[in-house]
């Protein structure tokens, strides 16, 4: 076991979580058990970012893409250019527009974020002000989660891909 001193700890980007399937990583945003509660406060604690990556061709796929350079401030110029972030927002996420409306960027697969943002969506009275933009392989994933709490707007992952030029 090796413990981190907080010099070393501000050092950590993120972390990640490969999963078999997202059955595994949704039981790190909706814990079924305070053991289960207890170990995804302490990720949260360790890392900034913590993404979720499933073990199938589509996660190979994002993997790839995320060793692209700039990969995820790209993402997010391309998904919510027209959003602004004022330092302090009602809740976490990626971006807030104009009419109010916030943002959540799935297609980076932070789950820490995730989490967050469905916690402070459920707060929020209108429904239609939490928007989640995630691609068409994670789409399952995010109605399940997130269905009853916010809009949701799929990508088409190659549509993507082609639209940066990547080859993953």
């Amino acid at each position: 076991n090796t413990i981190l001193s907080a010099k070393d700890m501000n050092l950590l980007k993120g972390g990640i979580i490969l999963a078999k399937n997202y059955g595994i990583i949704e039981r790190y945003i909706n814990p079924s058990n305070r053991r289960y509660e207890q170990m995804t406060d302490n990720l949260c604690c360790a890392y900034p970012k913590i993404y979720g990556i499933t073990l199938d061709k589509e996660g190979q796929r994002l993997t790839n893409l995320m060793t692209l350079p700039h990969w995820e401030e790209r993402m997010y110029k391309t998904f919510i250019e027209n959003t602004k972030m004022t330092g302090y927002e009602e809740i976490a996420c990626n971006g807030k527009d104009s009419d109010g409306n916030y943002y959540m960027v799935f297609c980076s697969p932070d789950i820490k974020m995730l989490r967050e943002f469905i916690r402070g969506a459920r707060a929020i009275e209108n429904k239609e002000r939490c928007r989640i933009i995630c691609f068409d392989f994670q789409q399952d994933f995010i109605v399940g989660l997130a269905k009853d709490y916010c809009k949701i707007f799929t990508v088409k992952f190659d549509d993507y891909v082609k639209e940066i030029g990547a080859d993953v």
